[in-house]
């Protein structure tokens, strides 16, 4: 676990964001993490910068948002597919709707479904 990771952080409500962003930091101390409360932001810059972030940069996405995180999932996946080999996209979800997690595994890019908010365990889990 002492390799630096890198996180990208896309949730409306920066509070979500910064406890997300604390979470990482107690279990990867060195981690690059980069927050966005708009998601048309984020899928700009991964766009257009995609190259800044390593290999494997791990993506947390929030699904309830005024612009969903679904149509931020459908916008990623118009992105070439060198794009998609630079990042992994976990869901979070205030939400206990299975139907959120039915809808996730039809988007090969997700890895999984999380229940907000992230845990130490939930980051042990995913990267142990």
């Amino acid at each position: 676990m002492a390799k630096p990771y890198s996180f990208i952080l896309i949730d409306d409500d920066p509070i979500s964001n910064q406890l997300t962003e604390i979470q990482i930091k107690r279990v990867f101390p060195d981690a690059k993490i980069t927050c966005f409360s708009d998601p048309r932001e984020a899928i700009y810059k991964i766009e257009h910068s995609y190259i800044d972030y390593p290999e494997n940069t791990t993506i947390f996405l929030d699904i309830n948002m005024p612009y969903s995180g679904w149509r931020v999932l459908e916008a990623f996946e118009k992105h070439p597919a060198v794009i998609h080999e630079w990042f992994i996209i976990y869901i979070l979800t205030s939400s206990s709707d299975e139907g959120d997690e039915l809808k996730a595994k039809r988007f090969p890019l997700v890895k999984e479904c999380l229940q907000k908010p992230v845990t130490k365990q939930d980051l042990l889990d995913i990267f142990g």
